[in-house]
């Protein structure tokens, strides 16, 4: 910690993320920090439409102590948008020999989980809206982000293409009721 100390003195950054830290290591890393002149934190963390654990397990927490969140994964790393069967075949991403995969298996690969990309799939087709669409557009207008707070949601794509239908679908703006 007190190496991220000095970097935040000679102004190297400015907001310090704790991705992936557990409840127990942000307190014990804001205590610290608050001791030491208190570089500003910010939590990017997966969040979306299905995986809301960190609604209860951190978010009550990141807010007592100022740190704003910085929602990724929107589409649940493609659950939100894949095929049971595409999921369950554990290649690319999902691939459990790699660490991202093995990873994305412990978080993703559960029962409960593979029944929600057919039932939102079904949904969505009922409803005439693309599941990306909805995963975004639920993130951004309709979760509990506060961009009030300094919240915000982390967009990744893997072409300019993806990025350029993930910008125009926020755009829509909130979900109808």
């Amino acid at each position: 910690m007190e190496a991220i100390q000095t970097l935040h003195e000679q102004g190297k950054f400015e907001k310090f993320g704790l991705s992936n830290f557990t409840k127990e290591q942000i307190l014990e890393w804001h205590s610290y920090a608050k001791s030491k002149g208190r570089p500003s934190a910010e939590f990017p963390g997966s969040y979306s439409i299905a995986v809301r654990g960190n609604e209860t397990a951190l978010f009550p927490t990141l807010r007592e102590l100022g740190i704003s969140v910085q929602a990724y994964s929107p589409i649940d790393a493609g659950l939100s948008v894949k095929a049971p069967e595409f999921i369950a075949a554990a290649k690319g991403s999902r691939d459990p020999t790699t660490m991202m995969g093995r990873m994305r298996q412990d978080l993703y690969n559960k029962p409960a989980y593979m029944k929600m990309p057919a039932e939102f799939s079904k949904l969505m087709d009922n409803l005439g809206l693309s599941r990306s669409s909805v995963a975004h557009r639920w993130l951004k207008y309709h979760s509990a982000l506060d961009g009030s707070l300094g919240d915000g949601l982390l967009l990744g794509a893997i072409s300019s293409e993806q990025l350029e239908e993930s910008l125009l679908v926020l755009e829509k703006g909130p979900l109808e009721p």
